[in-house]
């Protein structure tokens, strides 16, 4: 997913208000083809729980429009990205199986089953998968 010949990984040292000026800039300066830039905003700042209380520092001394999101997925040495608004240039999505409105279905169980108080036994499915719809805009900075 994050690769140099993406363009989607930078390299910075710490979190700090240069790097995610770097990672703006990278945002900003996407090509949308024939060299023109799409100008993508960033709009989520993404930690791992120990570099929260820097990024709330960073965003709201810089008075940046960004929203910081905390993760315990991410450890404290390691990555931190910053997401495009999804309304204006989405990088992920959910898709569910054809048929399927909102991807649950309901269904009698698949064998008998004794309750002493009476019930019923059924079977709940949740079919849905998460899929990248672009790389360009999520930027990774590595420490």
């Amino acid at each position: 997913m994050f690769h140099a010949d993406y363009n989607n990984s930078l390299s910075a040292a710490t979190l700090s208000l240069d790097s995610v000026g770097e990672m703006m800039g990278a945002l900003r300066r996407i090509s949308a083809g024939a060299g023109i830039p799409l100008n993508a905003p960033g709009r989520f700042l993404c930690v791992a729980p120990e570099q929260e209380a820097a990024a709330l520092s960073i965003v709201r001394n810089a008075g940046l429009s960004l929203s910081v999101v905390s993760t315990t997925r991410l450890t404290a040495a390691g990555n931190y990205y910053l997401f495009s608004d999804p309304e204006l240039f989405p990088a992920v999505a959910t898709i569910n199986l054809e048929g399927s409105e909102d991807g649950v279905s309901v269904s009698p169980g698949s064998r008998e089953r004794t309750f002493a108080s009476g019930g019923v036994c059924l079977s709940l499915n949740y079919d849905v998968a998460v899929v990248a719809l672009g790389r360009a805009v999520i930027k990774r900075a590595t420490s």
